[in-house]
C-alpha cells in the first residue's frame, strides 16, 4: 500500500509540474507578444515620422536642385533623355 501512494503522489507532482510549465510557457508568450506590441508602437509613432521626415525633406531638396536645373518643361517631368528625344521627333 504504500508503494501505491507513493507513486500517486509523483503523479501527481508531475502533473502539477506539468501545469507549472505550461503556465510558464503561456506567461512567455503572452510577454513576447506584449514586447511585440511595444516595439510596433515605437516604430509607428517614432520612427516613421523621423524618417518621413527626413527622407521628406531629401526629395524636396533633390526635385528643387532639378527645378533650378532644368526649370518646369518636359525635362523636369520626364528627364533629359525622354524629353530630348520627344523634342527631335517633332
Amino acid at each position: 500500500m504504500k508503494r501505491r501512494q507513493s507513486s500517486l503522489d509523483s503523479d501527481s507532482t508531475t502533473d502539477y509540474e506539468r501545469r507549472l510549465d505550461e503556465l510558464d510557457r503561456l506567461q512567455a508568450q503572452k510577454e513576447w507578444e506584449e514586447g511585440l506590441e511595444q516595439l510596433y508602437a515605437i516604430m509607428s509613432l517614432v520612427l516613421l515620422p523621423i524618417a518621413g521626415k527626413y527622407f521628406g525633406r531629401r526629395w524636396a531638396h533633390a526635385l528643387l536642385a532639378r527645378y533650378n536645373r532644368v526649370g518646369l518643361g518636359l525635362q523636369f517631368f520626364l528627364g533629359t533623355r525622354i524629353a530630348g528625344l520627344l523634342a527631335s521627333s517633332r
